[in-house]
């Protein structure tokens, strides 16, 4: 069985994750918080505050792998390199893009950091999502640490300590507390249950629940005109 990464996608436009970032070698751990409640005066009152995660990715760019893999992702992912190297990299060139996560991309238009999808397992697609999200929030700390270097003073191991926020637009909090302003839609040229699902729910993921309420026995044939129902979220204790 093949080796499955852990990848980041990163949301370039609203709610649309067109970009993936494969971590160089996967956590061993990986850390999720959530306060539920919070004492009182009158006893337990629900807290709810965000949920976070943390982990601590490796990078070691000191000498290529035996078969490559570790230059062969990157080269996919950034486009940087077109052969593997023979010798040490810059170990930056790998640690920047998820460093960056923490900062507001102007080019991006979005006011705020990108959002972030943790997957890992399965074959992680962006236009037809089938990969196991982990979790999703912005990128609130990053602690980068180097820890060697060549005799020219490059750095080519590092450790990125990074926690990330769980976070979701406003309208989409109001989906799962409300039901649908207008459950009913009209399906439009092009749109599939997925597309359809990111835009109500903010996660194309949770396209089932469309299907399950429709009773569509062939969810990938969507007839353009026809009324399609979209119910509101179930309650969720975590996801």
């Amino acid at each position: 069985m093949a080796l499955e990464r852990l990848t980041i996608q990163v949301e370039e436009s609203r709610n649309k994750f067109s970009k993936e970032i494969p971590v160089l070698y996967n956590p061993n751990k990986l850390t999720i918080v959530k306060s539920g409640w919070k004492a009182s005066a009158n006893g337990l009152v629900p807290k709810d505050d965000p949920a976070s995660l943390t982990v601590e990715l490796f990078f070691d760019t000191s000498a290529p792998d035996k078969d490559n893999t570790a230059s062969s992702i990157f080269q996919k992912a950034t486009d940087l390199l077109t052969t593997p190297s023979t010798q040490a990299i810059d170990v930056r060139i790998y640690t920047l893009p998820i460093y960056n996560l923490s900062f507001i991309n102007a080019r991006f238009n979005l006011g705020r950091p990108p959002l972030c999808r943790l997957v890992w397992g399965g074959k992680p697609n962006i236009r037809h999502f089938n990969g196991s999200v982990l979790f999703k929030g912005v990128l609130q700390q990053v602690i980068q640490t180097f820890t060697h270097f060549t005799a020219e003073g490059m750095p080519v191991r590092a450790t990125l300590n990074c926690t990330f926020l769980e976070w979701e637009e406003p309208e989409q909090q109001q989906k799962k507390t409300n039901p649908v302003d207008d459950p009913i839609r009209i399906i439009k040229q092009g749109e599939t249950l997925s597309s359809i699902a990111q835009e109500e729910y903010g996660d194309s993921s949770l396209w089932r629940i469309i299907a399950n309420a429709n009773r569509l026995n062939n969810p990938r044939t969507l007839e353009v005109g026809s009324f399609l129902t979209v119910p509101p979220l179930p309650s969720q204790g975590g996801r």
